[in-house]
C-alpha cells in the first residue's frame, strides 16, 4: 500500500459525508484487499431496516460530526468523534403517519421545532462506534414507535372490591369519631 492510497483511505474515513462516500470507501478497502469494517458493509449504506415493511434509506439520514464532551485528553480537543444524527420526521414519507406521530411523542425534546429528530452520540471515543450507537438508538426509537399501544377496555370494579372500600371508609370514620371527646364533656 503506497502513501497516496493510504491518504485517500484516511480522508474518506474521516469525512463520511454521505452514503456515496461510504461506497467509495468500501471500494477502496476492497481494492486494497482489506475486510470492510462493520459500519461500511452494504446493509449499513442502504439504510436501517426497522421491520419487514419499513426501511429507512441512508439518504434520509444526515450525520454531523462534533467534538465530544468529557474526558479523553488531547484526542477529545482535536478530533470530532461525536456524532449528531438527524432524521427529518416532518418530510419523511417512509414511515406511516401513526408511527411518525408516536415517534414524535416518544422522542420528546429530541425533536426540534422543524420536526427533525436529533440524536447525539458521544458515549465512545471512536467515531465509528458513535455512528453505530446513534443509528442503533434511532432504530430502537422507531421500533418502539411501531408497536401500537394496547387500547384499555373500561371495566367496572368487582362488587367485593366496592364492599372492601366502603368497609374501610366506615372503619376510618368510626376511628376518628372515637377520638372525639364525648358530647357531655365540659372543658
Amino acid at each position: 500500500m503506497d502513501f497516496q492510497q493510504l491518504s485517500t483511505l484516511q480522508n474518506a474515513k474521516q469525512t463520511h459525508k454521505s452514503s456515496q462516500l461510504c461506497k467509495v470507501f468500501l471500494q477502496i478497502q476492497l481494492s486494497l484487499g482489506l475486510d470492510p469494517d462493520p459500519p461500511y458493509n452494504e446493509a449499513f449504506m442502504t439504510g436501517l431496516r426497522v421491520n419487514e415493511t419499513i426501511t429507512i434509506h441512508a439518504d434520509e439520514l444526515e450525520e454531523r460530526f462534533i467534538h465530544s464532551p468529557g474526558p479523553g485528553g488531547q484526542h477529545v480537543n482535536k478530533a470530532a468523534t461525536g456524532v449528531q444524527l438527524r432524521f427529518n420526521l416532518a418530510q419523511n414519507r417512509t414511515l406511516p403517519e401513526h408511527v411518525r406521530e408516536r415517534l414524535t411523542r416518544i422522542a420528546g425534546k429530541r425533536v426540534n421545532k422543524e420536526g427533525v429528530l436529533v440524536i447525539d452520540a458521544h458515549r465512545f471515543r471512536s467515531l465509528d462506534r458513535n455512528r453505530q450507537d446513534a443509528r442503533r438508538r434511532l432504530l430502537r426509537l422507531i421500533r418502539e414507535a411501531t408497536i401500537a399501544p394496547k387500547i384499555r377496555a373500561s371495566t367496572q370494579p368487582p362488587r367485593a372490591a366496592i364492599e372492601r372500600r366502603l368497609q374501610q371508609k366506615r372503619f376510618q370514620r368510626e376511628k376518628k369519631q372515637r377520638r372525639r371527646p364525648p358530647d357531655d364533656y365540659v372543658a
